[in-house]
């Protein structure tokens, strides 16, 4: 139960974050990664998602907290 929330804060957060137009190296460097992968799918012609957790990629990348689920990052 605990992991849920933990997930839904992670969501919450990074999605402020991505809102607001906040980033830093960390997920420049992730995002760098991100977008080779082949799991990353368009949601619009601007907006990805990973195929494998769901997550909008501009959101998971700016939390210092979440993970690649294959461990690239």
């Amino acid at each position: 139960m605990v992991n849920i929330f933990k997930k839904l804060k992670h969501i919450v957060l990074g999605t402020w974050r991505n809102l607001t137009h906040k980033s830093n190296e960390l997920a420049e460097n992730r995002l760098l990664i991100c977008e080779t992968c082949e799991h990353k799918k368009y949601l619009t012609k601007t907006v990805t998602y990973c195929d494998l957790c769901g997550c909008i990629t501009r959101s998971k990348i700016l939390v210092k907290d979440e993970h690649c689920s294959l461990n690239k990052w």
